[in-house]
Parts: C-alpha cells; sequence; structure tokens
C-alpha cells in the first residue's frame, strides 16, 4: 500500500475532525428538540399517541398578577387586622351553623361586611340544600349597615352541576342587590365523597362555569379556595378572569398572587355571633 504524504495525512485528520464535530452538533440538536414538547403532548399517558398541536393552536395561559400586599402592609387594630398600604374592609363570612346572630352587635365591633351561605349541595346525595338562616342573615346584616355578598358551598363534578348551583343560588336570592361578590366555594370533603376523584380540570371548569353564570344573571363573581387546592387543583392561570377568595391562616400576608379577599381566621372572635367566626379583610383597589 502506498504511503500518504504528511500533507496528505494532515487534510484527511482535519476532514474526520470536521465530521466528528458536525455529527456531534447534530445529536445535540435532536436531544433538544425531543426535549421540547408542546403544549398538547406534555404529560401524555403511556401508550397514547399525542396530539400534534400548531403555534396557531396551540393556548398559552400566563400566571395571575403579583400580590401588591407583602407582609409588612397588615397589623392589629381593636383586635382585628387591616391592611395599613391600601384600603381594606373587615368583615365575616357566616352560615345556618352559626345560629342567629345579633347583626347590630356585629357592626358596632368594627364589622364592615358580611358573605352569607345560601345553600349548599350534598357531598353525598348531591341534592341542592338552601341554607335555613340564608335570608335572615342577608336581611338583619344590610339592616345594621353592612355590605353583604354570598356564598354557595358547591360539590359540582360537572360545569353543568355548577351552572345548576349557580341558578339555585340566584334563586334564593330572588333579585336582592349584593354590594359584595356571590363567591363558588368548592371543597374537598373526602375520598368517597362523590367529588372525591374529581379532577383539576374539572374543577377549573366548573369554577369558570359558575363564575360565567352570577355574572350574566347581574353578581359580581368570585371563586374561593385554601392554599393547598389553591395549589394543586385549581389552575389560577385559567381563571383570571375572577377574583378569589384565599382562606390563609395567618396574620402575615405571604401569598403570591393578587386577591380580592383574604380569610385570616376561622376562630375570631365577634360580639353578636357565638362561637368562632371567620374573619375576612376585603381589597377594594385589587377587585375588577
Amino acid at each position: 500500500m502506498k504511503k500518504l504524504s504528511k500533507q496528505h495525512k494532515e487534510l484527511l485528520m482535519g476532514t474526520l475532525a470536521l465530521v466528528t464535530a458536525v455529527i456531534f452538533l447534530l445529536m445535540v440538536v435532536l436531544a433538544f428538540l425531543r426535549g421540547v414538547r408542546s403544549p398538547a403532548s406534555v404529560d401524555q399517558p403511556e401508550g397514547t399517541e399525542p396530539t400534534q398541536v400548531t403555534q396557531e393552536q396551540a393556548v398559552y395561559y400566563p400566571e395571575p398578577d403579583a400580590n401588591p400586599y407583602g407582609p409588612g402592609d397588615f397589623s392589629f387594630e381593636n383586635g382585628y387586622l387591616t391592611c395599613t398600604a391600601a384600603p381594606s374592609l373587615l368583615g365575616v363570612d357566616v352560615s345556618e351553623h352559626q345560629g342567629e346572630i345579633d347583626w347590630q352587635q356585629v357592626a358596632d365591633a368594627g364589622m364592615e361586611f358580611a358573605i352569607i351561605r345560601v345553600g349548599f349541595r350534598g357531598y353525598g346525595s348531591g341534592k341542592l340544600v338552601a341554607d335555613e338562616m340564608a335570608i335572615a342573615n342577608i336581611e338583619g346584616a344590610q339592616a345594621a349597615g353592612l355590605k353583604v355578598g354570598a356564598y354557595f358551598y358547591s360539590q359540582a363534578v360537572t360545569p353543568e352541576e355548577a351552572v345548576e348551583e349557580a341558578n339555585f343560588a340566584m334563586e334564593i336570592l330572588d333579585g336582592r342587590e349584593l354590594e359584595m361578590p356571590l363567591v363558588y366555594d368548592w371543597e374537598y370533603v373526602s375520598a368517597d365523597a362523590r367529588t372525591g376523584s374529581t379532577d383539576s380540570d374539572t374543577v377549573t371548569a366548573c369554577t369558570a362555569a359558575f363564575c360565567d353564570t352570577v355574572k350574566a344573571g347581574g353578581y359580581t363573581p368570585m371563586f374561593y379556595f385554601n392554599l393547598d387546592l389553591g395549589g394543586t387543583v385549581f389552575q389560577l392561570e385559567k381563571l383570571t378572569d375572577y377574583p378569589f377568595w384565599l382562606a390563609m391562616y395567618s396574620d402575615q400576608m405571604t401569598y403570591l398572587y393578587k386577591l380580592g379577599m383574604w380569610q385570616y381566621t376561622s376562630s375570631g372572635t365577634v360580639p353578636g355571633i357565638d362561637g368562632g367566626v371567620d374573619i375576612n379583610l376585603y381589597f377594594p383597589e385589587t377587585m375588577p
């Protein structure tokens, strides 16, 4: 075999190095492309083909707006938490479980609003039930000069049921004007409840269905959740059209996202109400 000249050897080695570099670059590009998944192909179950989504079809949801308030923006006055950075209203939320309430004493104690439960869906039967004290509480709170809102305790498992609940709540209100929102309160009860296996997509769709329905009925929509459900069940990025009410039992505001109302304790003491009661702060400036 004829020996290669030194010049030919150098040329061959340079060519091999170039080919090796090109192959390596192609491998890097292919690995990157495999790691980029379209929104519709994320977390596909095993054995299924991912749905291909074009750039025009893809839908991206931004995070909710940042919370304008932090831990340093709150302090206690006369035994109740208040916001020192912006206007806030102090209020309670109640149901028939509080029994008969002396609303004038509640107002004299400094409460400015009340969110009244108007009804609920049974977590076993699925039956819609009116709160026995709903009308008495609404009329009593308004007569004492409090601003009034309402909430419905949901156990919906379909958006259609959430619409049914919204209409049921508005039937109980029977045209009464509310100064505060009409709230969707979906909560996890237990694994053996009718909602025990309801997934995140369904809860989110139910929330939107309820809020859309009460908005169409002339009321201000809002939805309620605690820290756990807000982080694992409600897809907040899909619900930014509606303000929310956060249950976070603390005297420090550490939540990341903008909220319309904060339930900061479930064991508050308010004259005129027997036993512990939920106490809330409402933020007019963060409401739409």
